[in-house]
């Protein structure tokens, strides 16, 4: 395998991304996009787990 060889590729944020982490098991990404939300991906098979979306809570 090259050094840089992209492998996967995960589609679902519309510009860049600015943090990604991997689990401890390598089974799931988290992307961190500039709108605030994290996007929780199983890399197995490429889908989207789940959004998780900024809120502020008003006590």
């Amino acid at each position: 395998m090259q050094i840089g060889h992209c492998t996967k590729t995960f589609k679902g944020h519309i510009n860049s991304v600015l943090s990604l982490a991997v689990s401890p098991d390598s089974d799931y990404l988290a992307s961190g996009y500039e709108d605030q939300t994290i996007k929780l991906w199983d890399i197995k098979n490429g889908t989207l787990v789940q959004i998780l979306r900024e809120h502020t809570n008003s006590l």
